[in-house]
C-alpha cells in the first residue's frame, strides 16, 4: 500500500533483497528487512525496520540491524526519530517491548518492557522496566524510573524518579530490592560500590548516601549519609 500523494513526489519503500517475507507497508521512503525479518508492518515515512513480527508507526525510526541473537521481535515503535542500535559494539535489541516518544536511543537489550517519553538512552540490558519522562539512562531488571535526567547502573528492582537521581553501584548487576528514590540530585551508591542496599527509602533532595548503602531511610534535605552528616 502506499499514502494518497501526488505521484511526482512519492518515494517508493526499498526492501532488503534478501527479504523474501510478508510487509504491510502505508508510507513512503521506508527501508524494510533483511535476512533475518519476516511478518513486518510500517505505517509512516523514512522508517528503516528489520526483525520478526515487528510493527514501526511513525518518521525516522531507525529500528534496524542484524547480529546473531539481537532479533527485534514482537515489538511496537511509536513515534519519531528513534533508534535500536545494533552497530558495533552495541547490541539494540527490542523484544516484547513497546518504545514511543521521540529520539530514544537504544544500545543493549531490552525485554518486556515500556519506554516512553524523549531521549532517553541504555547503560546495559534491562528486563521488565518501565520508564517515562526524559534523558533517563535504563539498565537492569524490574525497574521503574520517571522524571529526567536520572540514571541505573548495574541494579535491579528500584523505583527512581524526580530530577537527576543516580543509583549504581560496579560489577554485575545486583537486586536493591524495592529500593524508592524520590527529589531532586540524589546519589545512591557509586561506581566502586560492589553491595547495594536493601529496601531502602530516599527522599528530599541533594542528598548524598554511599559507603555501603544497606537498610537505610533518608528525609529531607541536603544529608550526606556515607559521609556522616545527618
Amino acid at each position: 500500500m502506499a499514502p494518497y500523494e501526488d505521484s511526482t513526489t512519492f518515494v517508493a519503500n526499498i526492501y532488503a533483497t534478501t527479504y523474501d517475507e510478508s510487509a504491510l507497508i502505508c508510507g513512503s521512503e521506508n527501508e524494510i528487512g533483511d535476512a533475518t525479518s519476516n511478518n513486518l508492518g510500517i505505517v509512516g515515512f523514512n522508517n528503516n525496520l528489520t526483525g520478526y513480527k515487528m510493527l514501526v508507526v511513525g518518521q525516522g525510526n531507525e529500528i534496524t540491524g542484524t547480529q546473531t541473537n539481537f532479533v527485534n521481535t514482537a515489538s511496537l515503535v511509536v513515534g519519531t526519530t528513534n533508534t535500536v542500535n545494533k552497530t558495533s559494539p552495541n547490541t539494540g535489541t527490542i523484544i516484547n517491548t513497546v518504545l514511543s516518544g521521540q529520539n530514544n536511543n537504544i544500545t543493549h537489550k531490552i525485554v518486556r518492557s515500556i519506554i516512553g517519553g524523549i531521549s532517553h538512552t541504555t547503560d546495559g540490558d534491562a528486563a521488565n522496566a518501565l520508564v517515562a519522562g526524559s534523558n533517563n539512562k535504563l539498565d537492569g531488571n524490574n525497574n521503574v524510573m520517571w522524571g529526567a535526567n536520572n540514571v541505573i547502573s548495574n541494579v535491579n528492582t528500584v523505583s527512581i524518579g524526580g530530577f537527576s537521581n543516580t543509583i549504581k553501584k560496579s560489577g554485575s548487576n545486583s537486586n536493591s530490592y524495592g529500593t524508592l528514590i524520590y527529589g531532586y540530585s540524589n546519589d545512591f551508591g557509586s561506581a566502586t560500590d560492589t553491595v547495594m542496599g536493601f529496601a531502602n527509602l530516599i527522599g528530599g533532595r541533594d542528598n548524598d548516601i554511599d559507603a555501603g548503602v544497606n537498610y537505610i531511610t533518608v528525609g529531607g534535605r541536603q544529608n550526606f549519609v556515607g559521609s556522616g552528616r545527618f
